[in-house]
């Protein structure tokens, strides 16, 4: 029998899937067995009799089959074939009706009860073997075998487990295993809903800018917000925090560690998730001192994300953390922000650009940081923020003496009335001429010039009836400075461009900003200045005509320096009148000093990294094919590794445009990447690099306001790690706020 089942079993595996004609003649002639054989096209997988050997396996699906749709035998099956020689009886059919649990088995040749094969007891001793490990064959006392083993202990627990078992599978009840999972799962999602509480006032805390801890646990923000839920109905947090055992409540300083770390981890890893979706990417760093003297260098990235709404791409500027710096060699950042990129498993070899401002340590072109990075990565050019460049174009006009002499005179004005309340209340409110907001320092300048004769009149007040003879004396001597006419005709200039740079500045610090753009504004800018130059004596009459009125208003006599024969530590301008005077020494000598300066910062630009501009249908229309060949290999030469046979999509790109008689120059750069994408993937890719060039660091400054609202002088022993977490949430809360799920996954992650 073991052999015959050996060898049904081996047919099976060959036969099932390809059954053919002459297989099965050759099946029939070696069996003798007729068409009606279970063993023909693979019916003897549902054969009870090939599980009766207790090694035979059968899954959980082809058990609940065997169970309750086995092979039976059809009306003309002829069992008087499978009765042994010398019998005088054979099976009936109409038992298989009168006992449910029977089965006929064609190859063990006999009924079987195949609820106990199916689930035999586990007790071997004193097992009867007919019905469950050999078919009855006594067919001359049938009835009598069958009812003496439908009333056995093995049957009636059978039928019990066969019973449970098809409720398991049509999901009414659970197995065992289920069951202690059940229970388990149970209790993780109680300690879930526990913990939930404790994540979301944290979390609440981190976005916020709340201090979590105290000067002792009683009574900080954390603890007491953890009361205010329970007083508004947190039952599941009281019960936990009263019951549960005390060195598992999770609140303490080490668990608050733990849940900022993760917060970070979690957001990290989802802006991981949209650099790696990315083609390229571009990194963007600074630094700046924290209140406890550490040097945090603040990195992010620049990329593209697709917008699931508008199916558009939008760059993107993310912060991802700061860094403490040991050593403030270029060595030892460059180190630092090629392990933290690699600890968040970016390649590097798909960063593109570097953002930083201008400082010697970063840009060096020998030893700098971006030198250091460049050598490793080619790809990775250095960009210096334009943002810092046109604050150096501004800091370049300090090389004229009236113009710096007036900015500080202003400046220490404004801090002399901002010092006291009741000084401040004398004059508008101006905000505070900072050389670090560069915005700022323009508004500042700007008001102060619509408001400059109420604050001249406030001063000479405070010079004759101040009750403090200090604030006599530096009023009157502010007074005597800011009423001269050279201070007053410089000041107004000054207002005037300041007044048309603040716009630009502001536009400068959005993220979508790309080099392209950054390159228009300069050409505007460069423009303007150019202009009044050429029409300088048009220009100022304006300005000296208002210089005139304010004098007069302050009773102030408007009149030029005095001018010595020999003078050589003021600028003695030839001059017929006292208009010319001015012109001459401070109105073409301040244009002339911002246009060589946008000149000459702007020029720096990486030449043929600009290139990749040129893929644009505007400009790539004024150029010639020559030209034009000649800037894909410029742009080949850079980024060939990653952009496959670009020269020649890059040649029918500039011949398809080229033809094309509609004007492109309202057509946004980012736009080309969804009509290049399908036929011309290397443009494609060349584009989103054009677009992931970093064009200023804003978005990574930004950073620094968070970390000194966060890191204050209370808090200023706060570890580094915590710090960063913290401004992950401070900065990316907009993220957290849209994130419906942000919490579970920092569960999920804090429970592994």
């Amino acid at each position: 029998m073991s052999d015959i089942r050996r060898f049904l079993c081996k047919k099976r595996k060959t036969d099932d899937t390809t059954a053919t004609p002459s297989s099965s003649t050759d099946h029939q002639k070696e069996d003798g067995r007729d068409e009606e054989s279970p063993l023909n096209s693979g019916a003897n997988l549902l054969d009870i009799g090939l599980y009766l050997d207790s090694n035979s396996h059968a899954d959980d699906e082809l058990r609940l089959k065997l169970l309750r749709e086995p092979w039976a035998p059809s009306q003309m099956y002829n069992f008087k074939k499978d009765v042994n020689i010398g019998a005088k009886r054979a099976f009936r059919s109409e038992w298989l009706t009168t006992y449910p649990w029977l089965t006929y088995s064609a190859i063990a040749k006999g009924p079987l009860c195949r609820v106990c094969v199916l689930f035999r007891p586990p007790a071997q001793r004193g097992l009867q073997g007919q019905f469950i490990v050999s078919p009855c064959l006594k067919y001359h006392k049938f009835h009598e075998a069958a009812q003496s083993h439908a009333t056995t202990q093995w049957h009636r627990n059978a039928i019990v487990s066969s019973k449970n078992f098809e409720k398991i599978m049509d999901r009414q009840q659970l197995s065992v295993h289920e069951a202690l999972d059940s229970a388990y799962h149970k209790e993780v999602e109680e300690n879930r809903v526990k913990l939930r509480s404790i994540i979301s006032t944290i979390l609440f805390c981190g976005q916020h800018d709340l201090p979590v801890r105290g000067k002792s646990d009683e009574g900080s923000v954390f603890r007491d917000l953890l009361h205010f839920r329970i007083e508004s109905g947190d039952k599941v947090l009281k019960n936990h925090l009263e019951s549960g055992a005390k060195n598992s409540l999770y609140i303490s300083h080490q668990i608050q560690n733990d849940l900022i770390q993760t917060y970070s981890d979690v957001l990290k890893g989802k802006i991981i998730e949209e650099v790696k979706r990315a083609s390229v990417f571009s990194v963007l760093a600074d630094e700046t001192a924290d209140i406890s003297g550490t040097e945090q260098l603040s990195i992010g990235v620049r990329y593209l994300r697709c917008d699931q709404k508008n199916k558009k791409p939008i760059i993107c500027e993310e912060f991802l953390g700061f860094v403490p710096l040991q050593e403030l060699n270029s060595k030892s950042i460059s180190e630092t922000i090629i392990r933290f990129l690699e600890n968040c498993d970016l390649d590097l070899n798909r960063l593109v650009g570097q953002g930083y401002d201008g400082c010697a340590a970063m840009a060096g072109h020998i030893s700098g940081v971006q030198k250091l990075i460049n050598d490793k990565y080619p790809m990775a050019l250095f960009f210096h923020c334009a943002s810092h460049i046109l604050n150096l174009v501004i800091n370049d006009l300090n090389d004229v003496n009236e113009v710096r002499n007036t900015a500080g005179t202003t400046k220490e004005i404004i801090n002399f009335f901002r010092e006291s309340t009741l000084r401040r209340n004398m004059i508008p409110n101006i905000p505070l001429f900072c050389e670090t907001r560069w915005s700022a320092k323009y508004k500042s300048i700007r008001i102060f010039s619509e408001n400059f004769s109420t604050i001249v009149r406030a001063l000479k007040e405070l010079s004759e009836n101040a009750p403090n003879s200090k604030t006599k004396v530096n009023a009157h001597q502010l007074y005597t400075t800011a009423t001269t006419p050279t201070y007053i005709v410089t000041l107004l200039v000054i207002a005037i461009y300041s007044a048309k740079l603040e716009p630009v500045c502001n536009q400068l610090q959005q993220v979508n900003m790309n080099i392209k753009a950054i390159n228009d504004h300069v050409a505007k800018l460069t423009n303007v200045p150019q202009s009044h130059r050429n029409n300088a004596l048009i220009q100022f009459t304006a300005i000296f005509e208002k210089a005139q009125k304010i004098c007069e208003e302050l009773d102030i006599e408007f009149k030029r320096p005095r001018v010595a024969a020999r003078q050589t530590q003021r600028s003695n301008q030839p001059s017929e009148n006292v208009e010319d005077f001015f012109r001459r020494s401070i109105f073409i000598p301040y244009l002339d000093s911002i246009i060589s300066s946008l000149r000459d910062r702007f020029s720096s630009t990486h030449e043929k990294a600009f290139s990749l501009m040129q893929l644009h249908p505007d400009a790539l229309k004024k150029l010639d094919k020559v030209s034009f060949l000649a800037v894909a290999e410029d742009i080949n030469s850079l980024y060939g590794d990653i952009l496959s046979n670009f020269i020649a999509e890059a040649t029918t790109w500039y011949e398809m445009w080229k033809n094309e008689a509609t004007p492109n120059e309202s057509l946004e750069y980012a736009d080309l990447i969804c009509q290049a994408t399908p036929f011309y993937p290397a443009v494609a890719e060349a584009i989103k690099i054009g677009l992931t060039l970093p064009a200023t660091t804003c978005s990574i400054e930004r950073s620094f306001s968070t970390l000194r609202r966060i890191k204050t002088w209370n808090r200023s022993t706060m570890g580094d790690k915590r710090l960063s977490g913290l401004c992950m949430l401070s900065v990316h809360r907009k993220r957290v706020q849209e994130d419906t799920e942000f919490i579970d996954n920092v569960t999920n992650e804090f429970g592994k």
